[in-house]
């Protein structure tokens, strides 16, 4: 696809993803709208800050303080990663690339703390325990995707 032209300039053709096909798992549905969207499911966890159970309260903040810390880290790392490297200030990408790799190790511990809270405490029958149940398994999932996600994304361990 790329090659050398007389003058020794590397060149290529101009829509090279019009050739290529997308597996079933690359396309934008499944990485690009997740990016967005289950993040602000991680956010809505935060209305648990008005449960009575002191333990949800602690798990919804914590998944939607998590949320917005990944939302943000994509935004700066979106707008500002290219900036750096042409500026030649890389050790700033290192900062806010640090930070995010500590976002996504809250992550992947959340689902854990989830479970071990309900350990403790196991979810209340009813129809409010059963919302909440099904609710905070599907954050748990959400936090485990967005790890995959910036795995997929080569974002997770990258500095």
């Amino acid at each position: 696809a790329f090659h050398s032209d007389a003058s020794g300039d590397f060149i290529g053709p101009a829509a090279l993803w019009i050739s290529k096909r997308a597996a079933w798992y690359e396309t934008p549905l499944l990485t690009i709208a997740p990016l967005i969207g289950l993040p602000i499911l991680l956010v809505l966890a935060g209305l648990y800050g008005f449960s009575a159970r002191v333990a949800y309260r602690r798990l919804g903040l914590s998944a939607a303080g998590l949320g917005a810390l990944y939302l943000l880290g994509l935004v700066i790392e979106a707008q500002y990663a290219n900036r750096v490297i042409v500026l030649d200030q890389e050790w700033i990408a290192v900062i806010w690339r640090g930070l995010f790799q500590l976002v996504l190790l809250g992550l992947f511990v959340w689902p854990f703390a989830l479970a071990w809270s309900w350990r403790e405490a196991p979810p209340k029958p009813g129809v409010g325990g059963v919302a909440a149940t099904i609710h905070l398994s599907l954050v748990g999932a959400a936090c485990l995707a967005l790890v995959m996600l910036a795995a997929y994304w080569k974002l997770l361990g990258r500095l």
